[in-house]
């Protein structure tokens, strides 16, 4: 089952080839600023290791729709994509996967250098591939959450799944 989210603070609008249309309603992340992270490494790889060590310090407990069981997560062992800047000479940051069950990640944690020049650093932002509710910790401090949501919708302000026919190829 495809999920689609907006990982934007823009509100998007997207058209599949098949004709499926969707129109986020409410921005898909905030972003906030990590006050005691180190300062961007100069190089890019020490950079990818500042960011996979901040990556460390995130946790999340997911919280069943249904049950209102909750279950740790945990997150998955490589980024699931690294930016950087056209050149490639600029690591910018990477998505981590957190997951409870398997390797399909129920929710995504953004971490990226600051792109405000005048005061380097680093921010994150999660968003939601889940009708769960999601607590988010930085050590043991709350960070973000959100609310389980009906399993009968399909479709939320800034995400959603739907139903998509494998495509089989002939060999």
């Amino acid at each position: 089952m495809p999920c689609f989210v907006s990982a934007t603070e823009e509100l998007i609008e997207v058209r599949w080839d098949t004709g499926r249309e969707w129109k986020a309603t409410a921005s898909g992340l905030t972003w906030k600023t990590l006050s005691d992270a180190p300062l961007p490494a100069e190089s890019p790889r020490k950079r990818r290791l500042q960011c996979r060590r901040i990556a460390e310090r995130f946790s999340a407990t997911l919280i069943e729709a249904a049950s209102r069981d909750s279950q740790e997560m945990r997150r998955l062992p490589r980024p699931i994509c690294e930016l950087t800047d056209a050149d490639e000479t600029y690591y910018l940051g990477a998505v981590f996967g957190l997951t409870a069950n398997g390797t399909n990640p129920d929710v995504l944690l953004l971490l990226e250098t600051h792109p405000d020049t005048t005061k380097p650093g680093w921010r994150y932002a999660f968003t939601r591939m889940t009708n769960g509710g999601v607590s988010a910790r930085e050590g043991e401090n709350n960070v973000w959450s959100v609310e389980p949501v009906p399993t009968t919708k399909a479709s939320f302000p800034e995400w959603l799944f739907f139903d998509e026919p494998r495509m089989v190829t002939e060999r």
